[in-house]
This record gives C-alpha cells, structure tokens and sequence, in this order.
C-alpha cells in the first residue's frame, strides 16, 4: 500500500484507532486489512481501518488461536 492511501485512511479515522478509539500519532498507527491481501483483500477503502500498534497486535493474536 502506497503512503498516500495510508494518509487517506488515517485522516477518514480521524487519526484514531478504529478499536481502542484513542487518537495516535502516525508512528503508532498502522492501516488492517480486513480482508487479508492473502486471501485475496485488496487496498480499497472499505477493506482498510486505521489500528494503533497495540490493537493491531493484539487482533493479530486472537485471529492465530
């Protein structure tokens, strides 16, 4: 995903975790897929949310059990 499509979803979130609903700077955000580009999810909006690092990980524990 290019660096403009990250700034496009944080500014959509408001710059918040779309989990935790805390406002982060960019450094502690990260962009989920919720369709995994694995499994055949792609860069569009409405696949992607604005996580801080924390939930990110976290998510990422609970989908491996």
């Amino acid at each position: 995903m290019n660096k403009k499509r990250r700034f496009e979803v944080f500014v959509r979130d408001s710059w918040k975790c779309r989990f935790c609903k805390r406002e982060r700077a960019i450094d502690e955000l990260t962009v989920h897929h919720v369709h995994p580009q694995c499994m055949g999810g792609g860069d569009e909006h409405d696949n992607l949310l604005t996580l801080c690092v924390d939930c990110h990980r976290e998510l990422h524990k609970v989908q491996k059990v």
